[in-house]
């Protein structure tokens, strides 16, 4: 009885052990061929679903590397609403040497909508590119992300702009007034300083 276990377990070694050489053989072809690529993820979006217009909002961009290796020589290439009359404060470019796996960068500006004629606005889609250790390029794109325009019925009116121009206005009518009053009191003066000469005489 003992012997025969011996002989069995020896038959079921033989038998297992080249599966088991099999599975490791794979396990570290797999290890050795695994790419290692770079993959950035971008997310671009607003502070503020809706604003008015000339109300200042903020944008932040962030860049994220969620794949397995190195990312360089990163470039995002922002954009902003076209067609539209925009004032951006801060950087839409900016670039980085590296960018490790798992890191992330956060880069922020603000715009404000001096005039729109609809209430949606897109902001466009940042873009960024980057290179892997064999300087394969990369492109990869955000989200079009939108924002509501709170836009007033009627015409959008500058009033500082209107006020100014009423009072060149105001400055215009008042000289059109007094010159010609100063030009009939010369003339009356004139006349005056005429006759008393001549009653002197």
């Amino acid at each position: 009885m003992h012997k025969g276990a011996i002989l069995g377990f020896i038959a079921l070694t033989l038998i297992a052990l080249p599966f088991a050489l099999q599975s490791g053989l794979k396990t570290n072809a797999y290890e050795v061929n695994e790419v290692l690529i770079p993959i950035l993820s971008v997310t671009k979006y607003p502070e503020k679903k809706s604003i008015n217009i000339g109300e200042t909002v903020r944008v932040t961009v962030i860049i994220k590397n969620i794949g397995n290796a190195t990312a360089y020589n990163v470039t995002l290439l922002d954009t902003h609403p076209e067609n539209w009359s925009v004032l951006i404060e801060g950087q839409l470019e900016m670039k980085w040497l590296q960018l490790p796996p798992g890191a992330e960068v956060i880069h922020t500006y603000n715009i404000s909508i001096e005039s729109a004629s609809t209430y949606l606005i897109h902001l466009g889609q940042a873009k960024v590119i980057y290179y892997d250790n064999y300087s394969t390029e990369y492109i990869v794109y955000s989200e079009d992300p939108s924002i509501y325009v709170k836009i007033k019925s009627g015409i959008n009116v500058n009033w500082d702009e209107i006020w100014r121009n009423v009072t060149l206005m105001e400055s215009l009518l008042v000289l059109i007034i007094i010159i010609p009053l100063i030009i009939i009191e010369y003339k009356l003066y004139r006349t005056y300083k005429q006759e008393v000469a001549e009653k002197r005489k």
